[in-house]
């Protein structure tokens, strides 16, 4: 399967401690000001633990990923008897959720299936499940997709054994994300389908925009724009509804994506390729249409701190500009989305953003700060793709080493199996023995008994 382009999908993240996306910037903030005096106040560690996990998340959500691993170790070195296991297993998580942020998924891997292990041991099925999911979406943008497979079925089929509904739609939610791509779109819409089914009869109205999001975006791709239109709008109602400020954003930038690519892709035709272009009015009107949109996404994901969000905005609105000649603002966009890239490391919107540059010099005229910019493109698209080649590498690795340690607790365990055997074996036969031999005995004894009596 292809690699897919992350930003358009909505991605199920479930096992946080806490969830308040929907929350404004200054609501975080005054949030992570009251944990940090009651945790001065807290006498006893089960407290004290339960809100360095709450805070590890709340620095999470606000991008502080620093903070956030600083207060999430904290509260792993306060586990001890009195703190319970499940406190413990919180804390990995939510360490495992700031490394997947931050994109350092070998990392988050490692943490969440440290939270699998002591989940395991309690016999929780429900956080059992969300591990296997947390996990499976690691696997998911790995690009290991048989094993992103794997962990979405085990969460899958725990939580249907406890008829855990919401749970259940997420698992379809992202078993459809394995099978978003061309050739798999049927397997992909059943899945999104039947989860849409289930977040409608639960009234689970985050889990239906979410649904109609991802059920646009495949119309989207097969040029189905009328249905892709209604799937968006849909979505983007509900989530204004119900006051998610990150699905409002989400559903304006997907409306942008959509009246940008009617622009030059208005119709697909049998062989994949587009058809003629719009015409410039209705080109003009489209992708004024496709702006508005992105705008209004930004300003909400400058409010809510959405740095990532961010970035995809300027990136698109200087898309837009490019293609209307507003040279001078298509830079200003594409400018601070390149620094807020470099801030935050994220290579790809680097990338884009040289991309983009390049083309907006070429059409000033500009060859040398072009062909600078070009060079620049070129060498983040080969780290990135150095990166996945070293991905790839270092998982095959990590499999093999898997595969092999399983083989070989496998032998292990059928080397203990057979001793074991053995030693009952050899048990029972020494028990037989001593049997006998206190029968033997008894009888002598009973015997020199009877002679002696005689004489």
């Amino acid at each position: 399967m292809k690699i897919k382009n992350l930003s358009q999908l909505v991605l199920f993240f479930l096992l946080s401690f806490v969830d308040h996306s929907g929350l404004s910037s200054f609501a975080q903030n005054r949030q992570i000001d009251s944990l940090l005096t009651l945790i001065k106040a807290d006498r006893s560690d089960t407290s004290k633990v339960n809100h360095l996990i709450s805070l590890c998340e709340e620095y999470r959500n606000i991008g502080d990923y620093n903070n956030g691993l600083k207060y999430g170790n904290e509260a792993l070195t306060l586990t001890n008897p009195i703190v319970t296991e499940k406190y413990k297993a919180s804390a990995y998580n939510n360490i495992g959720n700031i490394y997947y942020s931050n994109g350092n998924y070998s990392l988050a891997l490692k943490n969440y299936i440290a939270s699998l292990k002591i989940n395991e041991v309690l016999k929780n099925k429900k956080d059992i499940a969300g591990s296997y999911l947390n996990i499976g979406i690691i696997y998911y943008y790995q690009n290991n997709y048989t094993e992103a497979l794997k962990n979405y079925y085990a969460s899958l089929n725990l939580r249907e054994q406890i008829g855990d509904n919401e749970g259940i739609a997420n698992s379809y939610t992202n078993i459809g994300l394995v099978y978003d791509d061309p050739d798999n779109y049927p397997e992909a819409l059943k899945n999104y389908f039947t989860a849409l089914k289930i977040f409608s009869k639960i009234d689970d109205k985050k889990g239906i925009a979410a649904s109609y999001n991802n059920i646009g975006r495949i119309y989207n791709s097969q040029g189905n724009y009328s249905e892709a239109l209604k799937m968006y709008s849909a979505s983007l109602m509900i989530n204004k509804e119900i006051g998610n400020q990150y699905g409002t954003a989400f559903s304006y930038n997907n409306l942008g994506n959509i009246y940008w690519n009617q622009v030059y892709y208005p119709e697909l035709n049998q062989t994949g390729k587009s058809a003629n272009k719009a015409k410039p009015i209705d080109q003009k009107d489209l992708l004024n249409r496709s702006f508005n949109n992105y705008h209004e996404a930004l300003k909400i994901r400058e409010a809510t701190g959405d740095k990532q969000g961010t970035i995809e905005s300027f990136i698109g609105m200087g898309h837009v500009l490019l293609d209307l000649r507003k040279l001078k603002e298509a830079q200003d966009y594409l400018n601070k989305a390149l620094n807020l890239s470099i801030d935050l490391g994220s290579k790809e919107w680097i990338k884009e953003s040289y991309s983009l540059l390049e083309e907006l010099d070429s059409i000033e005229g500009n060859w040398k700060a072009a062909y600078h910019h070009h060079k620049l493109y070129g060498l983040y698209r080969d780290s990135i793709d150095r990166e996945a080649i070293q991905s790839k590498s270092t998982q095959d690795l990590i499999n093999y080493d898997f595969e092999k340690n399983e083989a070989a607790e496998a032998e292990k365990k059928d080397i203990i199996a057979e001793a074991n055997k053995k030693k009952k074996q050899l048990e029972l036969i020494l028990g037989a023995c001593v049997f006998i031999l206190a029968v033997v005995l008894a009888r002598y004894m009973y015997r020199s008994r009877r002679g002696r009596k005689k004489n």
